[in-house]
């Protein structure tokens, strides 16, 4: 569901998660340029998808494994751990973002393309491959 946001009544913390469309004098609704909180996967689907990755290479003939709950388990923490690096470099990205927020609504840089670029930085200062 999209969200829309109502500028008489939105928090100064609201507007700034929002894109300012100032060629329309106003609010662009429904559109925000992240997620203040991203969609998170769960353990347990993470290793579903895990098992599936490893049942369909071992049928396939692609791979083969003495214990496959062993593979399961190393594929599911490495996963996992990779979700949990995006996360951290998503939060990151948002915070330089809000401590901008003011120069990005005064010179109409857009949100969504300037936090893909501030995470492509960020990932590339830490050596991260996205």
């Amino acid at each position: 569901m999209l969200e829309t946001l109502d500028p008489a009544t939105s928090t100064e913390a609201e507007e700034t998660r929002w894109t300012t469309d100032r060629m329309r004098g106003g609010y662009m609704p429904a559109v925000r340029y992240f997620e203040a909180q991203p969609m998170r996967a769960h353990d347990q689907d993470v290793q579903y998808l895990a098992r599936k990755i490893i049942r369909t290479l071992t049928t396939a003939g692609r791979i083969d494994c003495d214990s496959e709950e062993a593979v399961v388990m190393g594929l599911t923490g490495a996963l996992l751990k990779e979700i949990r690096l995006e996360d951290a470099l998503n939060e990151e990205a948002r915070q330089i973002l809000l401590s901008h927020s003011s120069t990005m609504a005064r010179d109409n840089i857009t949100g969504l393309d300037m936090f893909r670029k501030v995470k492509r930085e960020l990932a590339k200062k830490k050596g991260i491959i996205l």
